[in-house]
């Protein structure tokens, strides 16, 4: 879901209204950490070994880093915004026990966002050799004019930050293997198919 940072402490009357207003600050930015670590242990989640990348098509894990990207710099962009930054100007003022907490989370939503984009890039290099392997009247020809330009293209992923999950960078090659496999078993099927008739 979303995280809704539009929401802004409301001053309230009489003599406790820093008191106050500092409170309503420490609660919204609670809330936030919250919102910004389920969306961090979910988005990792989905690059394990367990999640998204283990299932489909190699391109459905361009899919997934894609939506990653958006989901990330959404977040990053919102805390941004003038009203967030309001808030947590406000809790550097008053030396809030969240910031270390928030700090933290800052240096973790940063990296991941730095992660994401740059796994995309040097995925989107494998792009146009993915489509080439996935259309339907792909043959073992096909495979065989893209397999140098695939080839380099993974050996471009390899060197990136994306291979230092070996998981990740198995599970794309066992995918992109598979996918060839299948390619040729079809081709020879259609052969053996129409040498009957």
């Amino acid at each position: 879901s979303e995280l809704e940072l539009s929401a802004k402490p409301k001053a309230g009357g009489g003599p406790q209204k820093e008191t106050n207003l500092a409170f309503q600050a420490e609660e919204l930015v609670g809330v936030w950490i919250q919102q910004i670590e389920q969306m961090l242990a979910s988005t990792t989640a989905a690059a394990t070994p367990d999640g998204a990348f283990e299932t489909g098509l190699p391109l459905s894990e361009l899919a997934v880093w894609r939506s990653r990207v958006a989901r990330l710099s959404s977040i990053a962009s919102q805390l941004r915004q003038r009203d967030a930054r309001i808030v947590l100007n406000l809790l550097n003022r008053i030396r809030s026990k969240q910031l270390k907490r928030w700090k933290a989370l800052e240096v973790q939503l940063s990296s991941a966002v730095n992660e994401a984009k740059d796994n995309l890039r040097h995925l989107s290099v494998l792009e146009p050799f993915l489509y080439s392997l996935c259309e339907r009247n792909a043959t073992p020809k096909t495979l065989i004019e893209e397999l140098n330009g695939l080839f380099n293209a993974l050996r471009v992923l390899y060197s990136s930050r994306y291979s230092t999950a070996e998981e990740r960078m198995a599970g794309l090659v066992s995918k992109i293997m598979a996918i060839a496999a299948l390619m040729c078993r079809n081709h020879v099927t259609a052969a053996a198919a129409s040498n009957r008739r």
